[in-house]
């Protein structure tokens, strides 16, 4: 017992608690793990001018995903929400649920969200700023320009 120590009938060692009884000994282990896994993955889509057709263009996306998968989507602009509704249905149809979804977006437009609560009730979205309206081609007014063409440095005509 010198190894382990001895303290009126009960040792301990390493956070192992046992109890002395006739030579025998009953251990109770106790062990509570908590692992977080992040993957990301890359989504890329594409937009017609309309700016309502979305089409997949990379989609780095696990093709079966678990119920219980956390997702956080990020977007600098949601305008008509084409592009958000079409990541969020290839997540759902992978086997991901809507409620552990949470998108962050810098600006959004009010066409987004409504299309957003009305095909994805209780949907949490994160945003800066909300926008007042998109115009006719389906761009956020006044917005922030082509957050692609900023990020990448592609020249306007």
């Amino acid at each position: 017992m010198t190894a382990l120590g001895r303290r009126r009938g009960r040792a301990t060692a390493c956070g192992l608690v046992g109890r002395v009884t006739k030579k025998r000994w009953r251990v109770t282990v106790t062990v509570t793990v908590t692992v977080t896994v992040t993957v990301t993955v890359t989504v890329t889509v594409t937009v017609t001018d309309t700016a309502d057709q979305a089409t997949p263009y990379l989609n780095k996306l696990p093709a079966k995903l678990a119920p219980t998968d956390l997702f956080l989507i990020t977007d600098p602009m949601l305008a008509t929400g084409g592009t958000i509704v079409q990541v969020i249905e290839d997540i759902v149809a992978r086997g991901g649920r809507p409620e552990n979804i949470r998108v962050v977006a810098v600006v959004v437009a009010p066409p987004a969200l409504k299309k957003l609560a009305d095909k994805f009730p209780g949907l949490k979205i994160y945003t800066a700023m909300i926008d007042e309206q998109v115009d006719e081609r389906g761009y956020i007014v006044p917005g922030l320009g082509d957050a692609g063409d900023r990020a990448y440095g592609t020249p306007h005509n």
